[in-house]
């Protein structure tokens, strides 16, 4: 079975490690976005989470107890040992993507098939409160992905074994009018190291003049050539998450409004990386 038909490569979020939830939800708010409740995980982290209507979202994620957390770490849980493996390096940025799956079993089969799998496949629990008072219980099963040469970065992907509430319409509309994403552009020493994992992991690659294109289901995919000068330890950092607004006049009105520096050029804003943001943001119609 080729690694296309076995993974379908839909994101379904990204995980943000921030160093304060506080922080994030400040600066997120700031650049226009509705931010979820705060909601803690029983391995030491907490997120709060940044939803969208195209059912992708962003979890920002802090460590809300850290000795909790070094004993989920040093005890076999992957998802936290990798989250410790990126702060130990960096502060903040992107440190996975996770893709949606019906069965994160099999999906960790083939991970330790294709030699890419890192670590024990694992299930958690975790409680959400919606904006209307309403809380739900929503379990999930998690299944590990990781090439050598990627250093911090990692995937996994996300079975829904109990799904949360699903009704978070009033958590997917956005005062910059963002509907959802639209591309992540990486940077590495080498981008081509990255062909053979993304194909497995992701979807077609396209080998360009500066770099690797990958086309995710619902999401495109850059690897960029790093600069010469810029210090690497030849992994895979992300650079940029673009969004896609319904109006960019709009976007740009609350930015500056908000008080938020920024940059309009060939029709897009870009953000830079701030506290609480980890990396730099792009709004595009």
């Amino acid at each position: 079975m080729s690694a296309r038909l076995r993974f379908p490569g839909i994101v379904d979020h990204l995980v943000l490690p921030v160093n304060s939830l506080r922080t994030a939800r400040k600066r997120l708010t700031q650049l226009g976005f509705t931010v979820a409740a705060d909601a803690q995980h029983p391995f030491g982290t907490e997120n709060a989470c940044v939803f969208f209507a195209d059912q992708t979202y962003l979890e920002p994620l802090a460590i809300a107890s850290k000795p909790i957390y070094e004993h989920a770490a040093s005890n076999g849980n992957a998802f936290v040992a990798l989250d410790a493996m990126f702060r130990d390096c960096r502060d903040e940025g992107l440190s996975s993507i996770a893709f949606a799956s019906q069965d994160a079993v099999a999906d960790h089969q083939w991970f330790s098939q294709q030699g890419i799998s890192a670590g024990d496949l694992f299930e958690f629990a975790r409680m959400m409160v919606l904006p209307d008072g309403r809380q739900g219980e929503g379990r999930f099963r998690l299944a590990f992905a990781k090439d050598e040469n990627m250093a911090q970065f990692f995937s996994f992907t996300c079975q829904r074994v109990q799904p949360l509430p699903s009704d978070r319409g009033s958590l997917e509309r956005h005062a910059n009018g963002v509907t959802g994403l639209a591309k992540i552009d990486f940077r590495a020493a080498k981008p081509s190291l990255f062909a053979g994992y993304f194909e497995r992991i992701c979807g077609p690659v396209q080998t360009e003049e500066v770099g690797l294109s990958v086309e995710a289901q619902n999401l495109h995919l850059t690897i960029r050539a790093a600069p010469a000068t810029e210090p690497s330890d030849g992994g895979l950092i992300a650079s940029r998450l673009v969004f896609k607004v319904e109006d960019l006049d709009m976007a740009q009105t609350l930015l500056r409004t908000n008080g938020v520096d920024y940059t309009h050029k060939d029709r897009q804003l870009l953000v830079r990386q701030a506290p609480g943001q980890g990396v730099d943001f792009a709004f595009e119609e």
